[in-house]
């Protein structure tokens, strides 16, 4: 439930470094139906009964409000904002003007007050372009598998980008050497500004440690050359 997760943020505050940031990731509305009624189900109601799903959303959306204002007041820095559907093969871009759009700005406005809130792009064909001038400090996509790349995509968006490592068959599959080598060109992309380096979305629990520790070295490594 929401109030144990912000029990558990709680903790996770009292105990961070000062100087390390807490996010809390907060699916989207639209995110939530499609959990609540299944992959297929959820588009099936969007397109025969929209009205309904209109009032669900609504309904949806205060809670998500609610929690992320709950979050901030506990002392998160911002949020992790996952869409669900922001994706050209999942639904059409006039779609998610109405389904999407409106109730993710609603639940980012209840979390104006955190100072590092972030935009998580999930799917293969993401609509970065559209998503682009959502009112938050940094955006995560799929950048390796799905595109746009770092650099087209900092054209599209002045913010910070999160992203530059490909979760699976590098991170998770691939060798120190293959992170490294993402890190790097990732920190080229960007030419060192607005970059984040991370996965493009969340990585298995058993990615091996030593993959782990070359992306935490080689950042260290370009950071202290550009230092």
């Amino acid at each position: 439930t929401y109030g144990q997760i912000l029990r558990c943020l709680r903790i996770v505050i009292e105990r961070r470094d000062p100087n390390t940031p807490v996010i809390q990731t907060i699916f989207n509305p639209i995110g939530m139906a499609r959990f609540l009624a299944g992959d297929e189900a959820y588009l099936v109601h969007l397109r025969r009964d929209p009205k309904r799903l209109e009032r669900a959303l609504t309904a949806l959306t205060e809670t998500c409000a609610n929690f992320a204002r709950a979050s901030i007041a506990k002392g998160a820095d911002g949020i992790f904002l996952s869409t669900a559907a922001a994706s050209y093969d999942v639904m059409s871009v006039e779609e998610h003007q109405r389904f999407g759009r409106p109730y993710d700005l609603a639940v980012l406005a209840a979390a104006a007050g955190g100072w590092f809130n972030i935009l998580h792009i999930h799917g293969q064909h993401p609509m970065f372009s559209e998503l682009a001038d959502y009112p938050v400090h940094a955006i995560n996509w799929h950048d390796r598998s799905a595109g746009p790349c770092l650099k087209d995509a900092s054209r599209l968006f002045k913010g910070a980008l999160v992203g530059g490592i490909e979760q699976y068959n590098v991170l998770h599959f691939g060798t120190p050497t293959e992170v490294d080598a993402q890190v790097h060109d990732a920190v080229r992309q960007m030419q060192g500004r607005r970059i984040m380096v991370a996965a493009g979305c969340t990585y298995p629990l058993t990615v091996p440690e030593c993959n782990l520790v070359a992306a935490r070295r080689a950042v260290e490594t370009m950071s202290a050359k550009k230092g």
